[in-house]
C-alpha cells in the first residue's frame, strides 16, 4: 500500500541552489533534497518519527532539522553527514530557524518554549516561556537581534537575544507571520486573515 505524506517545510540553499523539503506521513518522514533546476531527487533521508521543519544555513554548508524526539539534528550539506545532535524540547520541534548573520539557531516546540542555540557548539544562549500552548513558528529580525514566536495561542511575542521577557506582544489569532525588510512584523490569521504592523 502507498503511503501519502504531507510537504510540511521547504528551504532553499544559498550555497548550491538545492531545495529541502520535508515530508510527513502517518507513520514515518523523510527529508528530500532536490536539484532546484531539474527537481531531481539528489539525497533522501528517512525518518522514523514526524520531522515538521528542515532549513538550510543562511551561507554555510549546513542543514538543520528538528526532530520529533525534541532533537535538533545538524547535517553537512555536502556529504549529509550528521555533524551534530542535541536535545532541544521536550516533546516535538515544530519550527527552527537560523538567524540572518549565521550565528544562531533558533527552535519552538510543543513544550512551549522558544531556544536560541550557538552556532557551532550548541550551547544555549536562552529559553523563552511566553506562550499557552504550543509554539508552531519562529522568525528572526533581519538584524538577528530579536527573535519572534508565535502559538496556538493566538500570541505573537517579540523577544531579544538577551532577557527572558518579551519586548512586546500582539495578539493575532493562529496563523504565521514574518519581518519585512523594513522591520515590520506581519501576521495573517487563519481564521480572519487580519494584517497588523508592527
Amino acid at each position: 500500500a502507498s503511503t501519502t505524506r504531507t510537504i510540511v517545510s521547504i528551504d532553499w540553499s544559498a550555497a548550491d541552489d538545492r531545495i529541502v523539503a520535508c515530508s510527513s506521513g502517518p507513520s514515518s518522514s523523510e527529508i528530500i533534497i532536490y536539484d532546484s533546476e531539474t527537481l531531481d531527487v539528489v539525497h533522501r533521508i528517512p525518518q522514523a518519527g514526524e520531522v515538521w521543519s528542515c532549513r538550510y544555513h543562511p551561507f554555510e554548508p549546513q542543514l538543520a532539522y528538528g526532530a520529533s524526539s525534541g532533537e535538533c539534528v545538524i547535517l553537512d550539506a555536502e556529504s549529509f553527514a550528521e555533524t551534530a545532535r542535541f536535545k532541544a524540547h521536550r516533546g516535538d520541534i515544530q519550527h527552527i530557524a537560523w538567524s540572518p548573520d549565521g550565528e544562531w539557531l533558533g527552535s519552538c516546540g510543543s513544550d512551549g518554549f522558544v531556544r536560541v542555540w550557538k552556532t557551532g557548539d550548541w550551547s544555549l544562549l536562552n529559553s523563552y516561556s511566553g506562550h499557552d500552548g504550543t509554539v508552531k513558528h519562529i522568525s528572526w529580525h533581519p538584524d538577528s537581534g530579536r527573535i519572534a514566536s508565535c502559538g496556538s495561542d493566538g500570541v505573537v511575542n517579540v523577544w531579544p537575544l538577551t532577557g527572558k521577557l518579551p519586548q512586546y506582544q500582539l495578539e493575532s489569532g493562529p496563523g504565521n507571520f514574518a519581518w519585512t525588510a523594513d522591520n515590520l512584523i506581519r501576521t495573517v490569521s487563519s481564521s480572519s486573515a487580519v494584517l497588523i504592523d508592527r
